[in-house]
């Protein structure tokens, strides 16, 4: 028998009111819903430095985590 603890960091968030769904979401993404908890410091996040990364941090301490916030880096293959 296995048991299986999943722990998550940050509250419950309702998808009514994810940023999406106003007209003014823009404001959002640059303040409590930036992808960047550096910039976004609610209080399940914690300050993260990339400035030397070439990729810039993208996530969200919730209840639901990457299933609410997705971004994704591709970069292209070389010659």
């Amino acid at each position: 028998m296995l048991r299986i603890v999943c722990l998550e960091q940050g509250s419950v968030t309702q998808p009514s009111q994810y940023p999406s769904t106003s007209a003014d979401w823009e404001l959002y993404h640059s303040g409590e819903y930036s992808s960047n908890p550096s910039v976004r410091r609610n209080a399940a996040d914690y300050p993260i430095d990339d400035f030397a990364s070439p990729i810039s941090i993208a996530n969200f301490n919730s209840f639901g985590g990457s299933t609410i916030l997705y971004s994704a880096h591709f970069p292209r293959f070389h010659p």
